[in-house]
């Protein structure tokens, strides 16, 4: 494992079976890719978000028919979106990736239930592992400089953070794969990745 791989599997909140994280959390979360057969699982997931939840997440507030713009824009215009389903198949966290070029820009969401259980950062780390497979060399997370959460996972991640007039962006430079490597089928493979 790479430092850089080490850095990205690193949950900023410890061990959930002994941080006191709810009962059941999940040690690994099955991170795959959506398809546009997931879009009712996008579109519930950001309805399950708060008013201030859709207001950290996108650095505004988002009205439903935004969101649906937003939704059948992602879903056609190249970004991937990741996702972790919970037990009861609802979606417990997702993050879109556009990579343009050697840049790669990324958007992280975890229902409030299933927060501190190891779910951003596994999308964070699975979002890097297929930034660098497709050739981005730096992933950049705008947000709101007031979103904590999603500082703390950033910089977990070992993303640089800089600040300014209110709002927070944060950068991850990839380092390329160490030899060719096939990239993957996304939209066919599950990919586990385990967080500690």
């Amino acid at each position: 494992m790479t430092s850089e791989r080490a850095l990205m599997s690193t949950c900023g909140h410890g061990d959930p079976r002994s941080n006191g994280a709810r009962a059941g959390a999940p040690v690994g979360a099955r991170v795959r890719v959506l398809r546009r057969a997931d879009d009712l699982a996008l579109r519930v997931h950001f309805a399950a978000l708060t008013p201030d939840d859709l207001r950290m997440r996108f650095c505004h507030s988002a009205a439903p028919e935004v969101l649906d713009s937003y939704i059948a824009r992602i879903l056609s215009d190249g970004t991937v979106s990741f996702g972790v389903f919970d037990g009861s198949l609802a979606l417990a966290g997702t993050a879109q990736l556009a990579v343009n070029g050697g840049v790669a820009e990324l958007g992280v969401s975890v229902l409030e239930q299933h927060r501190h259980a190891g779910i951003g950062s596994a999308l964070v780390e699975h979002a890097a592992d297929y930034a660098r497979l497709h050739h981005a060399r730096i992933i950049t997370l705008h947000c709101l400089a007031e979103n904590l959460p999603i500082i703390r996972l950033a910089r977990h991640a070992g993303m640089a953070v800089t600040f300014d007039r209110g709002e927070a962006d944060a950068f991850l430079f990839l380092a390329a794969p160490a030899h060719s490597v096939a990239v993957p089928d996304w939209p066919m493979v599950g990919c586990l990745a385990t967080v500690p």
